[in-house]
């Protein structure tokens, strides 16, 4: 869990265990019964500081931005597929790729 998580968890269980303290409950006992409620369900969201999200949305801003230079350098419109561009072929199945013709009754190699 990243620092910013952990301090979010934190506050969030701080303000819940106050308020449950003024329910007559010990405020540290509750904080940490709430801590321990929410970690995991905070753990499985996955999330991301606004501070990451804003340095990936500017790397996506820059990867658009050369996507298009390149399109323009080899002559692609906007909204047109490569593919009417270029011979695009379906690849070939490797006979050597164990995924293929796989029986599940057999051992893998």
């Amino acid at each position: 869990m990243s620092q910013s998580t952990s301090g979010l968890l934190d506050n969030l269980a701080r303000e819940i265990g106050g308020a449950l303290g003024r329910l007559g409950l010990p405020p540290e006992r509750m904080e940490q019964a709430v801590r321990d409620a929410i970690r995991p369900v905070l753990d499985r969201m996955d999330l991301v500081t606004r501070e990451e999200f804003d340095r990936q949305q500017q790397d996506l801003e820059t990867t658009l931005k050369r996507v298009e230079q390149l399109e323009a350098q080899l002559g692609i419109q906007p909204g047109e597929r490569a593919e009417t561009h270029f011979n695009v072929e379906p690849l070939a199945n490797d006979p050597e790729d164990p995924s293929t013709d796989w029986d599940p009754n057999e051992p893998r190699k």
